[in-house]
């Protein structure tokens, strides 16, 4: 009987403590917190990584430096370059700028500077040496300017230079610009960019500076070229690249360069220049007996590719008709290119896989964005065994075509296949065990697809599952409402999955169990509230999580166990953070060293409750040690009076148990 009212003496005061709402000096301090906070002149937002120079502040360059030593200044302001560059700055983007001239002392504080912009402004005139202190200069692009002309000794001392761009400029002949480019001056230089200048002609001297030179890569795309002299480019003795496209070039021309064409030259491109199909169809000849191995067609007119149109070519490796118009294609159309390795028919109007492309050669094939063409609403179909005798095929791109269903049998033959793209396909269907044959697959893309038949919420549906040998998976905005750890089994090699953009609102423990290498996991975009049991556990390689944009209120102790492990880059920004006592565990690790994971700390607010509404999460969880209570049974100084009496009683009860026995 006594230990009968010892036991309701002491439910009697835990129960009315567990009533009391905080202690009102605990609710005073958090007001006063929230005053102090308020009041704050703290910047929020402002980059560390911008900076002005020249003049004052409204009339000045701006800058920005960002990663990997890119430093880009602009304004209408920037009269000169900056000064004061560290040796981490590796590039420099400058423009646009009001610079007319490059005078000898412009440049002399960018010695290690690799990679030089100057784009976007009204320079002229550069100056004999203007670039001597530039010893590291790898990478130039002088572009969107006024320069005519360059003088002879103006790159003197670039010697390390090995790309150049002048791009867009108001050169209109040539030869005055490579004088400054021979080979005593740029030994190392082996790509030259002169496209969108309005040049017009070709003439035979133009490159004859560069005789001795090492150039490799030579583009002049958009130069309103309407005549090239057949020997101009007899000089390049090393040439392995002519870049002609977008010109208006006739063919009769074309067959004279082709006939001069140097013996190194290896990949020709000849896209977007008005022939007809008779046009193209001799000078496909006359390629055929050049060494040229890769061929640009794209943006002509090719409606048929019959039997016949592709002389006997033995050396010809890589093709590309993309934007062709290509409605058919004939049986045997590729039987004279036996070594033809990669081949792009993007942009045109199939609505199948023609048996006429699939020479047993191919490792590359490319039929994105096919399907009847844009005016044609058509599926595209894919058959069962197309691909029965592409055992060579490495890479296969599909994507955005109107695929809708894919039969189980339809990649059997792809022991080969490395690279799957079906992005954005209009995919609805796949049979059970459809990617069971890529018993070599790396990547495999099937984002922006409706699978949520493939991804059943309940055991009545059939679930796709993968090959192990996955090292790459995309499933971004395919409506999956839910996974399963049958979806993910034996991925044991599997480094990046991407699952943003989905319906997701729970995931099971098991879901990602497997994934043993698994080291960047999207779960962006989704509906997540969070997990309260070890999700992460078995990830121990991870490095990159992305849970932005969820529904995550608060962090669990789970949570911040699995990405405590070696989480490097933790994103949760845009989530709706409930700023109360329940985030304390996770606001006592988001001040410790370990969360220098979290990406964009500043960024992240409270959504709740209303006291704490739009203050950062940084704020908050500097004051919610003190805030928060360590236990429920705290009490307050006035709720220790109040329950003085039955502490008293509870008191005397004891004592006289212990002096006058029952």
């Amino acid at each position: 009987m006594r230990y009968e009212v010892l036991l309701v003496c002491l439910a009697v005061v835990l129960v009315d403590v567990m009533g009391q709402e905080f202690p009102k000096e605990v609710t005073f301090h958090r007001e006063e917190w929230w005053k102090n906070l308020m009041r704050g002149t703290e910047e929020e937002g402002k980059s560390e990584q911008e900076f002005r120079y020249g003049g004052p502040e409204g009339r000045s360059c701006r800058c920005r430096r960002g990663r990997s030593g890119l430093v880009s200044c602009w304004g209408l302001d920037c009269r000169e370059f900056p000064k004061d560059l560290t040796p981490h700055d590796t590039s420099l983007d400058f423009g646009p700028f009001n610079v007319t001239r490059l005078t000898r002392d412009d440049l002399s504080s960018l010695k290690h500077v690799q990679v030089l912009t100057i784009r976007n402004g009204p320079l002229r005139d550069v100056d004999v040496g203007a670039f001597r202190s530039m010893i590291q200069l790898k990478n130039l692009s002088i572009s969107f300017t006024h320069v005519q002309a360059l003088h002879p000794q103006a790159f003197q001392g670039l010697e390390k230079l090995e790309e150049m761009f002048l791009i867009k400029n108001r050169i209109r002949k040539i030869s005055k610009v490579t004088e400054s480019m021979r080979a005593e001056v740029l030994p190392n230089l082996f790509r030259l960019h002169l496209g969108g200048n309005d040049i017009g002609r070709v003439w035979p001297d133009d490159f004859a500076a560069l005789k001795m030179g090492s150039l490799r890569d030579l583009q002049l795309p958009s130069s309103n070229l309407s005549h090239i002299h057949p020997r101009a480019f007899v000089p390049f003795g090393k040439l392995g690249r002519l870049q002609l496209r977008e010109n208006v070039i006739p063919s009769a021309n074309l067959l004279e360069i082709v006939a001069n064409l140097p013996e190194s030259l290896y990949g020709f491109d000849i896209s977007s220049i008005p022939l007809n199909t008779q046009e193209i169809t001799n000078i496909l000849f006359a390629l055929s007996r050049t060494n040229v191995r890769e061929l640009w067609l794209s943006k002509t007119t090719i409606p048929t590719l019959w039997k016949g149109f592709l002389p006997k070519w033995d050396v010809l490796e890589r093709l590309e008709l993309k934007q062709v118009g290509m409605l058919y294609v004939e049986d045997g159309a590729l039987d004279g290119t036996v070594h033809l390795k990669h081949l792009t028919l993007s942009e045109n109007k199939l609505t199948s896989i023609p048996m006429g492309i699939l020479a047993p050669s191919l490792t590359t094939l490319d039929l994105s964005r096919n399907s009847g063409g844009k005016r044609i609403y058509s599926y595209f179909h894919i058959g069962e065994l197309t691909f029965r005798n592409m055992s060579t095929l490495e890479s296969l791109d599909l994507s955005r075509n109107k695929v809708l269903k894919i039969e189980k049998n339809a990649f059997m033959g792809l022991s080969s296949l490395q690279r799957l793209n079906l992005e954005e396909s209009e995919l609805e269907e796949l049979s059970p065990g459809v990617f069971d044959p890529l018993s070599a697959l790396v990547s495999l893309d099937l984002s922006r697809n409706h699978l949520v038949k493939a991804f059943p919420k309940d055991s009545s549906g059939i679930s796709i599952t993968f090959p192990g040998s996955l090292k790459v998976l995309k499933l971004s905005s395919c409506g999956i409402q839910s996974v399963t750890e049958e979806n993910f089994s034996n991925l044991k090699k599997l480094t990046f999955l991407d699952l943003s953009h989905n319906k997701l609102f729970t995931l099971p423990k098991t879901a990602f169990r497997d994934m043993e290498n698994l080291k960047v996991l999207n779960l962006s975009h989704n509906g997540l509230i969070g997990w309260h049991e070890g999700l992460l556990t078995t990830n121990a390689q991870l490095l990159y999580l992305s849970l932005r944009e969820n529904h995550v209120t608060t962090v669990t102790r789970e949570m911040i166990q699995d990405v405590s492990i070696g989480v490097e880059h933790l994103d949760l920004q845009g989530n709706p953070f409930a700023c109360t006592c329940d985030l304390k565990d996770f606001a006592a690790w988001f001040l410790g060293p370990k969360s220098d994971s979290v990406k964009g700390k500043e960024s992240l607010i409270c959504v709740s409750p209303q006291e704490w509404e739009g203050v950062s999460l940084l704020k908050y969880a500097a004051v919610s040690l003190d805030i928060c209570p360590s236990s429920l049974l705290q009490l307050s100084s006035s709720s220790i009076s109040s329950h003085f009496n039955c502490f008293s009683i509870l008191f005397i009860i004891i004592l006289a148990f212990h002096v006058f026995p029952f």
